[in-house]
């Protein structure tokens, strides 16, 4: 069972340029959808927004810039029947151009890591491509390593069109 969100243990961490890095909660739902206007150009209602927080199995880590968004890692906690833990699923990481290269990315998935560490989970892991070069080397950078060198991802298209 996941653990309480109430009391975020994980507050915010500061980075080389003082940005603020922090996992989001309820009450930070004005964060979450300027986030996701910025950098996905969907506005998101609060009530939207606040259903996602709520969920202890959501991650949503943003670095802000006096309350900016300049980047977000979202991931899933993956429940297994199979096992006595849980998986961290990274599935997205997104830094600004403007903010890049200053460590955010690093600092979010080292938040990462350690959320998952805290709640005991088997691991967290995070897909791409060969052909992603830089997404490689930057996972590589941060202590990651290739579970499976010849894994493909199959997707069937969404019911929602």
């Amino acid at each position: 069972m996941p653990p309480s969100r109430i009391g975020n243990p994980y507050p915010f961490k500061r980075t080389k340029v003082n940005m603020r890095i922090r996992r989001l909660e309820v009450s930070d739902a004005e964060l979450a959808i300027a986030t996701m206007h910025a950098f996905k150009g969907r506005r998101v209602s609060i009530a939207e927004a606040e259903t996602f927080l709520a969920d202890s199995s959501h991650y949503l880590i943003v670095a802000d810039d006096l309350d900016v968004p300049a980047g977000f890692l979202l991931g899933y906690r993956l429940n297994r029947l199979d096992q006595p833990s849980a998986k961290l699923f990274i599935y997205e990481l997104e830094i600004a151009e403007r903010y890049r290269r200053r460590k955010i990315a690093s600092s979010m998935v080292a938040m990462i890591n350690e959320i998952a560490r805290d709640e005991r989970m088997m691991n967290a892991f995070v897909l791409t491509s060969h052909s992603n070069e830089v997404a490689v080397a930057f996972y590589k950078s941060t202590g990651s390593r290739i579970a499976n060198g010849d894994d493909l991802m199959f997707v069937y298209d969404g019911w929602d069109r």
